[in-house]
């Protein structure tokens, strides 16, 4: 009979921890399914596999227990609520110590943090993963979380030393290891009405913490738009426009199924400007594949996490 358990004293050498570590590791993988109910759902039967595929792997030398571990970490981010998060988190803590320099590792631990509102712990762990990438870019929507947590903070922060005075309690606990965004969001609320009803609304550092308070409160509901000119875009105005239309053939691509299903590729992409819209998709033999100009709509929670947004194009043309 196989005993999982006995392949963790075939860890490898640079896991120098890992027996301990991986035995951690599938014990909460066991204690996480001994409190599931019936694994009907997707992402609980996709973590199920993964765990199986985990213990597999700690009996088999030809198998990587390492990799297999941070597949049921992901499978555990994709059924998120608090149990498949912090499982996700343990699991994270388990790999960085097993592998300190591990990507993977990192960038778990930093998305099940922020995952749990603990957003202050996570982004050392995004930085750390974006360290070990070195020159290489981090993945985007790692980037767009950095970026968002570091502006939330500042929002914060600022609004504690517009009343230095007054701000002692909320700064305590920011400073303190339960600033979740759960438990952030109501303190900061109340520092501001009770500033709004110390001072008025006319005092200027009451408008400005007003300010800051409704900032934080977007990016905690909604991730920081990307900076549309980033990579030496440049904006065009509308008579830019007028000269990228006038005198050429147009074509506007829709986004139905027919379509990406057809052969009109080729003489899609034999138009001067070719337009495509919202979240398009290619399929070069239906589509075609070049991209003139992007027509795209702010709809959704983050309509710019979609691949199209990514995309390079000669134009994107936003609208709110």
């Amino acid at each position: 009979m196989t005993k999982p358990l006995a392949g963790l004293f075939r860890a490898r050498q640079k896991d120098a921890a890992g027996p301990a570590l991986y035995a951690r590791g599938l014990r909460l993988c066991g204690e996480h399914l001994a409190g599931e109910g019936d694994a009907s759902g997707g992402p609980q039967v996709r973590l199920t596999r993964a765990i199986g595929a985990f213990a597999a792997a700690l009996d088999s030398p030809s198998a990587d227990p390492f990799d297999a571990l941070l597949q049921v970490g992901e499978r555990a981010l994709e059924t998120g609520g608090e149990r498949g998060l912090g499982l996700a988190l343990g699991l994270a803590e388990s790999s960085a110590a097993i592998r300190q320099r591990s990507k993977g590792a990192w960038r778990l631990r930093g998305l099940a943090l922020d995952g749990l509102g603990r957003g202050d712990e996570a982004l050392p762990c995004y930085e750390r993963y974006a360290t070990l990438l070195g020159d290489a870019p981090a993945a985007p929507e790692v980037a767009r979380r950095m970026d968002t947590l570091r502006r939330r903070r500042a929002c914060l922060d600022e609004a504690v030393a517009l009343f230095p005075e007054r701000g002692a309690g909320l700064a305590a606990l920011l400073a303190g290891p339960t600033a979740t965004t759960a438990a952030v969001e109501p303190r900061f609320a109340a520092f501001v009405r009770e500033r709004l009803a110390e001072h008025g609304p006319g005092d200027p550092a009451v408008r400005r913490l007003l300010e800051l308070y409704g900032r934080h409160r977007r990016l905690v509901e909604q991730s920081a738009v990307p900076d549309p000119l980033l990579g030496g875009t440049v904006p065009v105005g509308v008579s830019g426009l007028r000269g990228l239309v006038a005198g050429r053939t147009v074509c506007v691509v829709s986004n139905a199924g027919d379509v990406a299903a057809g052969s009109l590729g080729a003489e899609i992409d034999a138009y001067d400007l070719v337009v495509r819209c919202d979240g398009y998709r290619l399929r070069a033999e239906g589509t075609g594949e070049r991209i003139g100009l992007h027509a795209v709509t702010l709809r959704g929670a983050a309509p710019w996490a979609e691949p199209a947004w990514a995309r390079p194009a000669g134009v994107r043309l936003v609208f709110g």
